[in-house]
């Protein structure tokens, strides 16, 4: 459904009975006993011009509108009513928040796995988390979140995917072994299987994003590190 065009359908196609049965406007519901928040307002089509109880608008309906509302302020908005609080939840609300989170990023930071994978529930999860990241990092000149940890496999590089979640390290037998860093165990899982049995061999590793893809995908390359000719590189 495109909005609003879609949506001002909807309004020339709703029975005259439901809006002669509505008997204040939609800008009243900002008085003490409603409140909603104005990218909501802003969103609204009709505004003062139409006299139609909101509560009386289909879920569906509710849904478009809510699409192109501030994410806080679609949290705020379930205090309003129970239709608002049920309909805020939908996996199509924060799918369109999702999609409206990486459109405004220039590196596309997706979700791990495909959309159709997530609940409403952990869609909002994942937006949620990095809206709220993406504010405290800005306010703040301090570390947002610190953890000290300790890894037992005997390491040599690390490079961290973009995103900040997963750990790649290489071990000094050429294998590759990858930390989900939001593991409270971190747990580790092996990605590559070792090269060098005899642990002569000192190897790096580095990733590339694939930008094209819709979930989260990377290329990583395994590498030598030549210790003697770097160390003359400065």
């Amino acid at each position: 459904m495109s909005f609003p065009s879609d949506f001002q359908r909807l309004q020339k196609d709703t029975p005259s009975s439901l809006l002669r049965y509505a008997n204040w406007r939609f800008d009243q519901l900002l008085n003490a006993d409603h409140w909603l928040p104005s990218s909501l307002i802003d969103a609204w089509p009709w505004k003062a011009k139409s006299r139609l109880r909101f509560g009386a608008l289909p879920s569906e309906v509710l849904a478009e509108i809510l699409k192109h509302v501030h994410w806080r302020d679609l949290l705020m908005m379930r205090q309003v009513c129970k239709q608002l609080n049920d309909v805020s939840r939908t996996r199509a609300v924060w799918t369109s928040q999702y999609q409206s989170y990486l459109a405004e990023k220039e590196f596309r930071l997706a979700a791990e796995e495909p959309i159709d994978h997530y609940s409403a529930a952990e869609l909002e999860s994942w937006v949620s988390q990095r809206r709220s990241a993406d504010q405290e990092w800005g306010i703040t000149k301090h570390l947002v979140r610190e953890r000290a940890t300790s890894l037992n496999d005997d390491w040599y590089a690390l490079s961290l995917v973009p995103g900040g979640r997963w750990l790649l390290a290489t071990l000094r037998d050429g294998s590759v072994l990858c930390y989900d860093l939001e593991d409270p165990e971190m747990r580790s899982i092996v990605l590559t299987p070792p090269r060098d049995e005899n642990n002569e061999l000192i190897y790096s590793v580095t990733v590339d994003i694939d930008r094209s893809s819709p979930t989260l995908r990377f290329f990583m390359v395994t590498y030598l590190m030549d210790y003697l000719r770097k160390s003359y590189v400065f």
